[in-house]
């Protein structure tokens, strides 16, 4: 940005001087392209089809979580 200092950069962007770091030495290692957002969230795909849904509501319902095995109970 035309020769400004990074903690310049931080106010007018609002965010920490490290932040700024942290862009800079990113585009200096592996260039422009891995500044570009990236997605976030779930996956594409990451769905259940209705019928996976239902099948284990099924399993659910009809079982104590003991006689699932659940690690967690």
């Amino acid at each position: 940005m035309d020769g400004k200092k990074q903690v310049e950069i931080a106010e007018i962007l609002n965010v920490t001087r490290q932040a700024v770091g942290k862009w800079v030495s990113k585009f200096r290692t592996e260039g422009e392209e891995s500044l570009k957002a990236k997605r976030k969230g779930r996956p594409e795909g990451g769905k259940l089809l209705p019928w996976q849904a239902a099948q284990i509501a099924k399993t659910l319902i009809d079982h104590h979580p003991e006689q699932l095995k659940l690690p967690f109970y």
